[in-house]
């Protein structure tokens, strides 16, 4: 019985039916069903195979997006039955969001999605967004991790004013800062400091390493087309 339930959560997120994962979660919770065993062993190893259904090239970015938005809509109904020592320790809070001037939302919300697959509380506050929301949110959240998108080069100015911000607030050393987006390829965040001629600025690295209290360690890598992330 355990293990059907499991399936058909795990399959509802594949399929990214919302509504069907949400009616099985109450369901689950009604028969008594442990809330962290229903995330752990049905709603994680669902976005799991997810993801390595997007790797593949058999899912594209529309079928990760409903996958997500499934994921997300069962756990708002099994997140507040968990109590105690049975909530999953998280890795921290993210406050994930596109920089001002700049209105693309979908390689942030497919970070958004793989960050809670992954146990991390994440904190979207939308798109257009000037650097003080940015900071409000890490402060009012105590976040460790700070996510700012731009798909254009334009926009892309907009992530230097915001780890501008950041120290100007005091708050650069609790947290890390990814940046991401098409245009971004290498940055140099931080005060301006000397170097010898020709030597390349990048401190920066293309690919961020996360680690879920029930996933194994894993290196995730973005194409492009869905957000290239810089973890500084």
């Amino acid at each position: 019985m355990s293990e059907e339930i499991f399936g058909k959560l795990a399959q509802a997120v594949i399929v990214g039916e919302s509504e069907d994962a949400v009616k099985l979660a109450e369901q689950a919770l009604q028969q008594g069903f442990d809330p962290l065993a229903l995330i752990n062993q049905g709603l994680t190893p669902g976005m799991n195979r997810v993801g390595e259904l997007f790797a593949s090239g058999e899912y594209f970015l529309p079928d990760l997006i409903i996958a997500g938005d499934a994921m997300k809509a069962a756990l708002a109904v099994l997140e507040p039955a968990l109590v105690g020592n049975e909530r999953p320790e998280s890795p921290g809070s993210v406050v994930l969001g596109t920089v001002e001037g700049d209105l693309h939302e979908i390689g942030k919300t497919l970070v958004g999605v793989m960050l809670t697959a992954n146990g991390f509380r994440v904190i979207d506050i939308g798109a257009d967004k000037p650097a003080a929301e940015f900071v409000t949110a890490v402060k009012e959240n105590e976040a460790t991790l700070v996510g700012a998108s731009a798909l254009m080069t334009t926009t892309m100015l907009q992530q230097q004013k915001l780890i501008e911000a950041l120290e100007k607030a005091g708050l650069r050393d609790q947290v890390k800062v990814m940046v991401g987006g098409a245009p971004v390829r290498s940055v140099r965040v931080g005060p301006r400091r000397s170097a010898p001629t020709g030597t390349p600025r990048m401190p920066c690295r293309p690919s961020i390493s996360l680690s879920g209290s029930s996933t194994p360690r894993r290196r995730l890598r973005w194409a492009p087309a869905a957000s290239s992330l810089t973890a500084c």
